[in-house]
């Protein structure tokens, strides 16, 4: 399911309470990533935007009305440093991993490869 206007963005599962038709969907794409591409598209040579996915995610938690228990977001990524090459990209990515934690809402980056580095830049997102 596409989200908003943003380009590159899917939601794989609806907001709700984990379960164990969910969490084994995740653990699908997990050990074989293909399925992803199967059910969502491939996006390789995509520009991804970092700030807008988390921005996309906020909204979703805003919209939620009632207590919820607690907020977290799983970003599945094969890129280590997805703006490398693009500081203003970095910067907003930045500053929206700032505006999560103060919003409490917890950032679980899943790599879909066996090395990767965070402290490229996921470790500076999540701090």
């Amino acid at each position: 399911m596409n989200v908003k206007d943003f380009e590159h963005l899917s939601m794989i599962l609806p907001m709700d309470v984990s379960e164990g038709t969910s969490i084994q969907l995740i653990e699908k794409y997990i050990e074989d990533p293909s399925k992803l591409k199967e059910d969502v598209g491939a996006f390789e040579n995509c520009q991804v935007k970092i700030h807008e996915a988390l921005w996309q995610c906020q909204s979703v938690f805003n919209d939620v009305s009632g207590k919820v228990a607690g907020k977290k977001i799983l970003l599945f990524t094969t890129k280590e440093d997805p703006h490398a090459n693009d500081s203003t990209l970095r910067k907003q990515a930045l500053k929206k991993g700032r505006d999560l934690i103060e919003t409490e809402i917890e950032l679980e980056v899943v790599p879909f490869t066996r090395s990767f580095d965070f402290s490229k830049f996921y470790s500076k997102l999540t701090m």
